[in-house]
């Protein structure tokens, strides 16, 4: 053998025993981070945890007619042998996100103890944001000192062996989202996002095609406070609220969330003079507003429409008379035919039961300021929760519309519950729809002009759904 060869053999021997030894060094500290932090649950305390949700979703979830009462009992049966077998918190608090993400609802949620995704930072100084884009999952942040390795634009074609799409698969599982195309989008978000100290290999197709290889581990986020990251345009801010104005006196105004807060009260009471003396037109931007509170954002919204009432939509709820239950267990469906009484016995006792809490209506004022000019409201995927219920007010006026993509399909009022000490969860209790009974969660609700941007225009820094709207409003009369 020649002693080149003897040399290499020998630093690859080297390189082995040292990558091994830092795979020990990593997963003997997160075994320790596990028992440091485990709430150390009995099995009998899992499998009640696991019964009390299935048993809180049983008799609270709203949508329990889509999923059907043989899916969830077939569901929970099915994972009542992982939860007995779980070697510790951690691998059962993954069986309850996996049993929630089955139902298919964003406002019904699993709240875990401290263990949870890190999706940002990494050993070695490795900072990673991605983002879903044009079906593919982009680094679109990354540590100043890493972005030569991975510029941002670069792809991710593989995760720990497997191809990104069956990754992303893998992760939407656990992922409570009431549309597919939120599920995806959240997937390509938390894509490396893994208890701390598990190791990360991904590969990476960067934007001059090169293949690049790397292996690292999640880390806590405060171990990199100073860490200096680069994003792309367009996808690191966020902004409670803001005014400015375009040319051809076209208003602007973003509303990053309906929580109700006092600097997006005051700031929007400081703009209405001005509105209502000087915008023709008007941008109203609710991307990635995740909602907050319906209240707030039909007063917000009865500024910009001629009703004199905002109506967000009708809605219904579960409920349960025991009673007629038992007066329905010997009813059968033909029984119910033409006979409403017969059918509410019927529906209590199969557990279906709904009833109409009426329409959510905000009075307005005499004296709101209104702005009434052309209107065009910005939505994409994130456009969730009461900023569904604020487009839902806005529908029916005729000089509103909106562009953008078509909204999270997720709105409610989730009941919480205790399932163990630190562990709790949400279960959707309401049933929204648009005021003539039309359903959008589930679906969406779709603009008037779709616009979806690009990995092209992330890449340009381009806000290519803002530029849509200023043209549009320029040339013509919506």
């Amino acid at each position: 053998m020649k002693t080149s060869t003897r040399i290499l053999l020998a630093f690859a021997f080297v390189f082995q025993m040292l990558f091994f030894q830092e795979s020990q060094a990593q997963e003997a500290e997160q075994e320790k981070y596990l028992k440091e932090n485990a709430q150390n649950w009995t099995k009998e305390q899992r499998l009640y945890a696991l019964s009390s949700f299935w048993m809180y979703v049983k008799y609270n979830y709203v949508y329990m007619y889509k999923i059907g009462h043989e899916r969830l009992d077939s569901l929970y049966q099915s994972y009542i042998t992982p939860t007995l077998e779980a070697k510790n918190d951690y691998e059962f608090c993954n069986i309850l996100d996996h049993f929630c993400a089955d139902l298919k609802d964003e406002h019904t949620y699993i709240d875990r103890p401290i263990w949870n995704y890190t999706t940002t930072y990494f050993t070695d100084n490795w900072s990673i944001k991605t983002e879903y884009i044009d079906h593919k999952v982009i680094v679109t942040g990354i540590s100043e000192v890493k972005e030569k390795e991975v510029p941002l634009g670069s792809e991710i074609i593989e995760v720990n062996g497997l191809p990104v799409e069956d990754a992303l698969v893998k992760r939407a599982t656990k992922i409570p989202a009431s549309t597919d195309h939120v599920r995806m989008a959240l997937a390509g978000k938390l894509l490396l996002g893994n208890l701390i100290y598990s190791k990360e290999t991904i590969k990476f197709r960067r934007p001059d095609g090169e293949i690049r290889t790397f292996t690292f581990y999640n880390k806590y986020e405060k171990d990199y406070n100073q860490l200096k990251i680069k994003s792309l345009p367009k996808t690191s801010s966020f902004t409670k609220f803001d005014f400015q104005w375009y040319p051809g006196d076209i208003a602007y105004i973003k509303i990053g969330t309906f929580m109700p807060d006092s600097s997006i009260e005051n700031g929007l009471n400081r703009a209405l003079p001005q509105l209502q003396k000087r915008a023709k037109k008007l941008i109203i931007d609710i991307r990635n507003n995740g909602g907050g509170n319906s209240g707030f954002a039909a007063k917000i919204m009865s500024h910009f429409i001629t009703n004199k009432k905002a109506v967000d939509g009708r809605w219904y709820t579960s409920y349960h008379n025991a009673a007629y239950a038992s007066w329905g267990a010997q009813i059968e469906p033909k029984d119910t035919v033409n006979n409403e009484e017969k059918k509410e016995y019927f529906l209590n006792y199969h557990m279906l039961a709904m009833k109409e809490g009426g329409l959510s209506e905000y009075e307005i004022p005499k004296n709101t300021i209104r702005v009434i000019v052309p209107t065009l409201i910005l939505t994409n995927y994130a456009t969730c929760s009461s900023s569904e219920n604020f487009l839902v007010i806005a529908s029916g006026e005729k000089h509103i519309k909106l562009m953008g993509e078509t909204t999270s399909g997720s709105t409610g009022n989730p009941v919480m519950y205790q399932l163990l000490p630190k562990l709790s969860c949400g279960i959707c209790t309401k049933k929204d729809v648009y005021p003539d009974g039309r359903e959008f969660v589930g679906s969406g609700i779709k603009p008037d002009y779709e616009v979806i941007p690009t990995l092209n225009d992330y890449l340009k820094g381009r806000d290519v759904v803002l530029e849509t709207a200023l043209k549009q409003l320029e040339k013509e009369r919506l």
